[in-house]
């Protein structure tokens, strides 16, 4: 089903969010994400000149797990900034190595990286990074890691949405352990 009819508008902006992920020969798990916007009219806030149709910001990351959901390699790189000084700040998100993809991420990762000591769009690139992480692990295969290191994980993904409310028909077929509806 299509948006509805907008009105009468000027387009303004584009942000296009792109992530790949990949399994590699040594078992790990490498997701490239990029970011990158926009202005089809250009910007004058910008130090670096911004024409019309020109990249305005282009940043990159991957980030490299294990079965066990821990960060062990992140990769951060500025390509377009408005300003000369955005890209030196790239290094700061091997601060990331060591983290586990698990319930306090975010957090842990907003005060790492966060606010001065990091780059928003690239903190941002994180979340789209360890979503896509999920996807292409598998849920199945994540579980299978986590079980064989006799960790008992209550997968992250229920109660996020509808369909993986803990009591419904989805949850009780494929974790039917974390099922709390009527039997």
């Amino acid at each position: 089903m299509p948006l509805p009819e907008p009105t009468a508008r000027k387009f303004l902006h584009r942000r296009t969010i792109v992530c790949r992920g990949y399994e590699r020969a040594d078992g790990a798990f490498d997701v490239d994400s990029s970011v990158e916007d926009m202005k089809p009219q250009g910007t004058p806030l910008s130090a670096i000149p911004v024409g019309p149709g020109d990249i305005v910001h282009g940043m990159s990351l991957r980030i490299t797990v294990d079965a066990g959901l821990t960060l062990t390699e992140v990769h951060a790189v500025t390509d377009h900034a408005p300003f000369e000084i955005c890209g030196t700040i790239t290094p700061n998100f091997r601060k990331l190595t060591g983290l586990k993809l698990i319930k306090g991420f975010t957090k842990s990762v907003r005060e790492l990286v966060g606010g001065i000591q990091g780059c928003v769009h690239i903190v941002d690139l994180i979340g789209h990074a360890a979503t896509v992480t999920y996807q292409t692990m598998g849920r199945k295969r994540r579980q299978e890691a986590l079980e064989t290191k006799g960790v008992t994980v209550k997968p992250a993904l229920l109660n996020t949405c509808h369909a993986w409310a803990t009591d419904s028909p989805v949850v009780k077929r494929e974790f039917p352990k974390f099922y709390t509806g009527a039997e």
